[in-house]
């Protein structure tokens, strides 16, 4: 297996002049065991390119935590505005975000692979949300770590979405710090190290942080039984071609 110091990084990826999820996301994710994302969206979409390199990940006993912003529409927005609790707006927001996905048969085959994920405590998710506020929590950083103690970092504009890496998505941007590279950089990247620590145990002053609530993870885990995670990523692959 690969460390990520043999990972040829380059100092910042840009749309147009990188392929991002070739050059540096799959790479990554394949030499690392650790990978935190503290992110303004997640979607179940992103397996559609990162399947296999996810199941590879899951096989080498890895493990990611997620902390993501759901999306609140206006009347959302209004509601925390006249006093209705953060929590029970948030458990409304995230059912009616898992139902939308839901709805769409298309969507099952990365339904099932998270839910897999999620139930083999490959990817933990939680949830961020302003306290008190209608603004909604949308930092982008990335942090992988494998087995020799390296670190990757990584910050700019990429969402945790198909439409922020697939070279036909989004134009998106980030600079990326590399632990063994020099002293600066070695800060960089332990200093999103320490931060992601302090956001995922909600210690960030305006940003509280909480576990998705009991009823939505246990139906997310229901879309994908336990078995072979291989399956799930290869059942994206086979439903993604067609699609394509």
């Amino acid at each position: 297996m690969p460390y990520l110091s043999d990972v040829d990084l380059k100092r910042r990826y840009g749309s147009g002049r990188d392929d991002s999820l070739s050059d540096f996301y799959r790479p990554c994710l394949s030499a690392a065991t650790r990978y935190d994302r503290a992110v303004g969206y997640f979607r179940a979409t992103l397996f559609a390119i990162t399947g296999i390199a996810f199941s590879d990940f899951a096989q080498r006993g890895g493990r990611a935590r997620i902390v993501c912003s759901p999306s609140p529409k206006e009347e959302d927005t209004q509601a925390v505005l006249k006093g209705v609790q953060q929590r029970l707006v948030l458990d409304s927001v995230l059912k009616r975000e898992l139902e939308a996905l839901v709805a769409d048969p298309l969507n099952r085959p990365f339904l099932d692979l998270l839910g897999a994920l999620v139930a083999l405590g490959v990817v933990d998710i939680r949830v961020a949300r302003r306290r008190g506020a209608a603004g909604i929590y949308h930092e982008k950083i990335g942090v992988f770590r494998d087995t020799k103690g390296n670190i990757v970092s990584f910050e700019g504009s990429s969402n945790e979405t198909w439409s922020a890496w697939d070279p036909n998505g989004n134009v998106e941007g980030f600079s990326v710090f590399a632990s063994w590279r020099s002293d600066d950089q070695a800060r960089y990247a332990e200093d999103h190290c320490d931060y992601f620590e302090s956001l995922w145990k909600g210690e960030v002053p305006g940003v509280e942080v909480v576990s998705l609530p009991k009823a939505i993870k246990d139906e997310l885990v229901s879309y994908g039984p336990v078995r072979d995670v291989d399956h799930y990523a290869e059942e994206v692959v086979r439903v993604t071609q067609i699609v394509l």
